[in-house]
């Protein structure tokens, strides 16, 4: 009888004990990147480029705004 992946690797996590977080990325951190990355429609270098650069400068404006939110917090 054979098993699906899903049964196999049900049977090797049961084995093994309780699962542990190996990462700092959640599964929605996995899943917002991998949708920013296939929304990249490059059609040569330069596009690819400019779309990393367009990426970067989110993350950048990202950053700064959550900075921005501890600073107007301030100390109590």
């Amino acid at each position: 009888m054979s098993h699906s992946p899903e049964e196999i690797l049900a049977d090797e996590a049961a084995m093994a004990g309780s699962a542990e977080e190996i990462s700092d990325f959640s599964t929605e951190d996995i899943i917002d990147l991998e949708d920013r990355i296939s929304a990249n429609d490059a059609n040569d270098a330069n596009d690819a480029r400019e779309a990393g650069i367009e990426l970067d400068n989110d993350t950048i404006d990202e950053l700064v705004d959550q900075a921005q939110e501890v600073s107007e917090e301030g100390v109590d």
